[in-house]
């Protein structure tokens, strides 16, 4: 009936749609070396992380990465849970402060939120890492979410996050690497029990998903692999371009990404300022370049710069940022 009621609006059929769900499914499962019942679709990725902390952290306690997102604060306000930083920080390599999580295990935590490749720095988790949230797993009965979002731009290839502990949770989509945001395909790896559970939950949050889009999503995924080399190749020489302008320009310094297509610059020394904020509203204001305030990460004296722009674009919007921290500091 849908069919044929679509073909009198001069519309294409459906074809798969009632199938769309399984097939995502089983492309994800065959991608990341899971069993179907592993997979939860999502509606990109914030649905999978807000479905997370909707469904074990409410009226708990949960720890993000900082500087990290500034939906992982919104997603502990929004079900009623105590939020608490899990700093990262420069002087380690933007690795996880092992006192931080040892803190965490003392105070106890439900849901821990993390990203890998980190947003805003682009730097991988280490086996240490997650090591430690591990350990902070067994200690607290936490379920940690690895938000696997960016994980593509990495040039290393690792094993996605949820082979390597049974309380990791994987969260992901098609839309950073891949750029099919209009899909909103996301997802969220897990064992068999706890998607389960999510999924149950979910019937309350978002109890359908457009199989169309879902079948189109299934068809991608099976190419994803390829599509996320020729995207990484076309970033290399752009982290070239950039770590090579951050060593030339007063005031700016970083910890290299290891992959993708932004890095978090420190603008100035010493003591937390401003900084940051004040170049980003500079360089649009004066030169028309958009970067992304540090405070957006809880930094404020830094800067995300993403570098994902054509050859004759780039080299004249970092000229600009330049030419706006000469007009502010000299």
């Amino acid at each position: 009936p849908a069919d044929a009621l679509l073909a009198d609006l001069g519309v294409g059929p459906l074809s798969g749609a009632p199938l769309g769900a399984a097939a995502y499914r089983a492309a994800l499962a065959a991608r990341f070396e899971v069993d179907p019942a592993q997979v939860h679709p999502a509606v990109g990725t914030s649905h999978a992380n807000f479905l997370i902390g909707f469904a074990l952290a409410r009226g708990g306690r949960v720890w993000a990465e900082e500087p990290g997102y500034g939906a992982f604060r919104a997603i502990a306000d929004e079900v009623g849970a105590t939020f608490h930083p899990l700093l990262r920080r420069p002087e380690l390599g933007w690795a996880l402060d092992p006192l931080v999580l040892k803190q965490a295990a003392r105070e106890g935590a439900d849901v821990v939120f993390v990203s890998d490749l980190h947003n805003p720095t682009g730097k991988r988790l280490t086996d240490d890492d997650f090591a430690g949230l591990a350990e902070l797993a067994e200690a607290t009965g936490a379920w940690i979410v690895v938000d696997e979002v960016y994980a593509d731009f990495d040039p290393v290839p690792r094993p996605s996050a949820v082979h390597r502990n049974p309380r990791f949770l994987v969260t992901s989509s098609l839309t950073k690497v891949h750029g099919l945001g209009d899909l909103r395909a996301g997802w969220i790896l897990g064992g068999e029990q706890i998607i389960e559970q999510l999924a149950e939950v979910d019937d309350v949050v978002c109890p359908a998903l457009s199989g169309t889009l879902m079948a189109q999503a299934a068809s991608y995924v099976a190419h994803g692999r390829e599509r996320a080399a020729v995207i990484r190749d076309r970033a290399a020489w752009r982290l070239d371009q950039v770590d090579r302008w951050v060593e030339a320009t007063p005031h700016m310094s970083w910890v290299r990404p290891d992959g993708g297509i932004s890095g978090f610059v420190r603008v100035g020394e010493g003591q937390e300022t401003d900084q940051g904020d004040r170049l980003a509203a500079q360089a649009e204001a004066r030169h028309g370049v958009l970067l992304v305030p540090g405070s957006y990460f809880q930094r404020p004296a830094w800067v995300r710069i993403s570098y994902d722009l054509d050859e004759e674009i780039l080299g004249p919007a970092l000229d600009g940022v330049a030419q706006a921290a000469r007009e502010l500091f000299g």
